[in-house]
């Protein structure tokens, strides 16, 4: 029988910083493999997510002088190369950040109900690429001459997407081969995804905050002039430190909640 697989890399993250992410997935119930892919990683992290049942492979240390964008494109190779090396052996695969992302429930669950006929799902962000600052210059650096088509649509993030495993070897692949074809300190993993994601090669499709796989979210986004205004808010219910979706039943997973200060609070008191 085939498994699931969580993937993470990290470099340097102390535990609390860690901690919501790695509890809020053992709470799930998520039965697969829980893979941490790590550098620079002290021993009190280590000893933590050991005892919650993660996999921790040590990674190449990347160069130190590696700023933000760089060290995300660089996050790929190890991320391959296990896949690769387990072929055969993995159904879904859930690619994530680590530090801005909690788990609400076991995202296996969702994808066994609502992947199919799509190869990966990709959470859109709820506005177009022309109107955000950061997606915008990436798309352009990874691919000028698909930019002025590609930043008319809706911007995705690269912070948690999933599928099938051969599906996102392939996507993941592609991501890297393409940021460094572009050979540019802007061509970012984010800019790449939102330039491959819609090409048909890859059975991707994009969900938005009406499906609970994934929240991009954070409350401040709700009264942001540039998302699209049929898009539903997600609710950030502080009585129960959930983050809710349609009917309030809770997103899988949400990502990017730790630009709001008061909800870090909530998330690092919730999952101790």
């Amino acid at each position: 029988m085939l498994e699931d697989l969580t993937i993470a890399v990290i470099r340097g993250l102390d535990w609390v910083s860690l901690r919501p992410y790695a509890v809020s997935l053992a709470r799930t119930g998520f039965k697969g493999t829980k893979l941490v892919l790590l550098e620079d990683t002290s021993e009190e992290a280590r000893t933590h997510l050991t005892a919650l049942g993660f996999t921790l492979v040590d990674r190449q240390p990347t160069p130190k002088e590696f700023g933000t964008w760089e060290y995300g494109v660089h996050r790929f190779p190890p991320a391959i190369e296990y896949l690769r090396s387990n072929s055969g052996r993995f159904r879904y695969v859930i690619w994530t950040d680590i530090r801005d992302v909690v788990f609400q429930a076991d995202p296996v669950v969702w994808l066994q109900a609502n992947l199919a006929p799509s190869k990966i799902v990709v959470a859109g962000l709820g506005h177009a690429i022309k109107d955000c600052p950061y997606n915008d210059p990436w798309v352009r650096a990874c691919s000028p001459a698909e930019y002025s088509t590609v930043r008319q649509q809706e911007a995705v993030a690269c912070g948690t997407f999933g599928g099938e495993a051969d599906a996102m070897l392939n996507l993941l692949q592609a991501i890297y081969d393409g940021c460094k074809a572009a050979n540019q300190a802007w061509a970012t993993d984010q800019g790449m995804l939102n330039v491959l994601v819609r090409r048909p090669e890859y059975g991707a499709r994009i969900t938005g905050t009406d499906e609970l796989l994934s929240a991009q979210w954070w409350p401040a986004r709700n009264d942001d002039p540039i998302i699209y205004p049929w898009y539903f808010r997600p609710v950030f219910d502080k009585t129960d430190g959930l983050v809710k979706g349609p009917g309030g039943i809770p997103y899988s997973i949400v990502h990017l909640y730790d630009r709001d200060a008061a909800w870090i609070s909530i998330m690092r008191e919730k999952y101790k």
